[in-house]
């Protein structure tokens, strides 16, 4: 399929943020995204059937799986940096004194600026943690996509016995 150059207008505040923020997310370029965008939304037009719609959503497989991967790898990062300084443990317990609930992180938002507030150690340690729990919550909204998708995936193979669930080359 060819691809042309188009004319889009789109207020320059919401370009800006989207051109930084689908690279950064996902791992390919505003242009790609808009076109996944379409084709999802075509498909949905034309009420093409779930067979019609696995480009799309291999995509979007593709997209949460780079996502889970990026944030795991950010979370062990930060993970790491705090356990060297031999912040980790201390943060958790304090979170848990000022009211977080660390299987939930509810919270997280609420106590966020007190947590910044009453910490007695580096304040860039706190902020850290403070990232670090954001990317525990982001981890697990791409994990619940990832087995929404995976569950899907497996269903309409199941479904079907004209696929193969293993690839021939296997």
């Amino acid at each position: 399929m060819a691809r042309r150059t188009h004319t889009l207008y789109i207020d320059e505040d919401i370009w800006t943020k989207f051109r930084y923020l689908v690279p950064f997310r996902e791992k390919r370029s505003a242009s790609d995204k808009i076109e996944s965008f379409m084709r999802t939304y075509i498909n949905e037009c034309e009420g093409k059937a779930e067979d019609d719609l696995a480009s799309s959503t291999t995509a979007d497989y593709e997209d949460a799986k780079n996502l889970h991967n990026k944030v795991v790898r950010e979370l062990d990062k930060i993970e790491k940096r705090l356990r060297q300084r031999r912040v980790y443990d201390e943060l958790k317990d304090f979170s848990q004194k000022i009211g977080l609930n660390l299987e939930t992180l509810n919270s997280l938002t609420n106590l966020a600026p007190e947590l910044i507030q009453k910490w007695a150690g580096v304040k860039e340690d706190a902020h850290q943690w403070i990232s670090l729990l954001e990317l525990v919550k982001k981890k697990w909204e791409v994990e619940a996509r990832l087995e929404e998708i995976r569950i899907k995936q497996a269903s309409s193979v199941g479904s079907n016995p004209t696929k193969k669930a293993v690839p021939s080359e296997l």
